[in-house]
């Protein structure tokens, strides 16, 4: 009825419905081939999810896709967007499981927010070229979008302005390749996580910060780059990638921690260049049995070197406990070597730098292959579980 003011989805409980109508007069509604819109027709408000209609193409002149608009359509394989849509609210197509084929149209440069879960279990979706004017993904936007293989952000003439990716955004699809425009600068927590087909990613220059396990269980990832930009990350961010062999910081980069449990799970890690700007390696928390050290128990890893001019003051905890490295040179800027840094590693040298003015109990115990120590420090004591049970 005209009378109506306000539309509810359970209003309506048809199997078979394929359109709705307003009665003439409406002042909030309007009904456009079955489709509901809103009286001033710069909302769309609802696609029924029974409309049987393969395609189907937004009015131009319409502003926002209202939440849950389209959400649960069986049907639905293409969908055409107006360049005047500003906003695509949460869950505007979510599990639209036959979606196949979503096209921005040309022609504005107003910014589009792709809201939380837009396309949240789109299982069917399996390519996405979002426009370069595109400013922000929100949540879980693609989550669960299961055959996603392919994304853009721009064409090959434009610059995108996208500078946010929220949390889980692309969640368990299926990207092989990660590459972000240089415009982002957040990436949410678990952005790609159980991301199980990504082999790269590349994370932009001008990135400031990374969320928690944005890369977590992502098993087939083998290499990341990571920009100068990068100031914070998160916890996690490898965690079980079990793959993951290259891991390369660009020069002059700026991170000054590095969480515990980054590498957490990386059984294929062998080699890392750890940047200059990093002030600690990261141990066990004090009293926590349940954490770990940055590198602890990572058997396959053999080689940890700095750049040039490194500035880490500490060797956290376990660090390096159970590691596979045989050779390390610890930087002339530590002055902190924790408990059981290197327990139990194949070390068969050591040089311990003048300006080491601490040094724990058991950081080399159990290495049973320690065959030279050169202490260049003047420690005033060193503890005789320092070296407990180095054998050679």
């Amino acid at each position: 009825p005209a009378s109506l003011a306000t539309f509810t989805a359970s209003m309506l409980g048809c199997d078979s419905l394929q359109n709705i109508y307003i009665g003439d007069g409406s002042t909030t509604y309007k009904s456009v081939d079955g489709v509901l819109f809103s009286a001033d027709l710069k909302t769309l408000v609802y696609y029924l999810p029974t409309r049987a209609d393969e395609s189907y193409e937004i009015p131009a002149g319409t502003e926002q896709i209202a939440a849950g608009a389209f959400s649960g359509n069986a049907y639905l394989k293409n969908v055409t967007i107006p360049a005047s849509v500003k906003l695509l609210n949460a869950n505007a197509f979510s599990n639209c499981t036959k979606l196949t084929g979503v096209n921005f149209a040309d022609g504005s440069t107003e910014p589009l927010v792709i809201g939380k879960y837009a396309f949240s279990g789109c299982t069917s979706l399996a390519s996405i070229a979002l426009p370069s004017r595109t400013s922000a993904i929100e949540d879980y936007a693609f989550n669960g979008a299961t055959s996603l293989s392919n994304v853009t952000f721009a064409k090959a003439n434009e610059v995108s302005k996208l500078t946010s990716i929220g949390t889980s955004a692309f969640f368990k699809t299926a990207l092989t390749r990660v590459t972000i425009p240089e415009s982002v600068r957040t990436l949410g927590d678990t952005v790609y996580g159980n991301c199980y087909s990504l082999v790269t990613a590349t994370l932009p220059e001008g990135l400031i910060s990374a969320g928690n396990r944005i890369f977590s269980g992502c098993s087939a990832l083998d290499t990341v780059n990571l920009p100068a930009s990068l100031q914070t990350i998160g916890t996690g961010m490898f965690a079980n990638c079990s793959a993951l062999k290259h891991i390369n910081f660009a020069a002059g980069a700026q991170l000054s921690t590095i969480p515990s449990d980054t590498f957490s799970g990386c059984t294929a890690l062998e080699a890392i260049q750890l940047p200059a700007s990093l002030t600690a390696i990261a141990g066990q928390e004090e009293d926590s049995s349940s954490s770990r050290g940055l590198f602890q128990g990572l058997t396959n890893l053999k080689t940890v070197t700095f750049e040039e001019g490194s500035k880490c003051l500490e060797i956290g905890i376990s660090a390096f406990e159970g590691s596979g490295i045989t050779t390390f040179t610890i930087p002339s800027s530590v002055t902190t070597i924790r408990n059981k840094a290197f327990y139990g590693t194949a070390l068969t040298d050591i040089v311990i730098p003048k300006t080491v003015a601490r040094l724990d109990g058991y950081v080399f115990g159990n290495c049973k292959q320690l065959k030279s120590v050169t202490i260049d420090a003047e420690l005033s004591e060193i503890l005789d579980s320092t070296f407990e049970n180095c054998s050679a």
